[in-house]
């Protein structure tokens, strides 16, 4: 199966400007992954909040990838559009956010880099994660 990034789009933007510059240094992260009817094609939505000192950051953006056949349940539930493709997702968001402050007049910031195996663990495995480490036997 090829599978190929279509698109990148900003599809909500909040930016505020703050007049008080209340000491603030926040960032929350989230993803969604969503299949819609369309089947050979499925988006990820990347969705942050940034607070700085001297503005506030709202963005939704989304990434469509599309395939050359349709997407059956085994892709669905694989972990490609789980990991991969918000890994590929993300340098395009990353870059957005920069330039969108750059070219705002604010001081960009550069996002840091994102475990996206981690995340999926988190996220969609959470039994994955509460599971208890098995040991190896100790050698006498």
């Amino acid at each position: 199966m090829k599978i190929q990034l279509k698109s990148t789009r900003a599809i909500y933007i909040n930016l505020t400007p703050k007049e008080d510059n209340e000491s603030s240094d926040d960032f929350s992260f989230d993803y969604e992954i969503d299949f819609p009817k369309e089947s050979d094609s499925f988006l990820v939505a990347i969705k942050a909040i940034f607070k700085q000192l001297d503005y506030d950051l709202d963005v939704v953006y989304l990434a469509e990838f599309t395939t050359d056949s349709d997407l059956d349940e085994d892709f669905k539930k694989s972990k490609f559009p789980y990991v991969n493709a918000p890994a590929i997702a993300y340098p395009f968001f990353r870059s957005f956010v920069a330039h969108l402050l750059l070219n705002s007049g604010l001081k960009p910031i550069f996002l840091p880099s994102v475990n996206f195996e981690n995340l999926y663990k988190k996220k969609f495995n959470p039994q994955e994660q509460s599971k208890p480490k098995s040991k190896s036997p100790k050698k006498s």
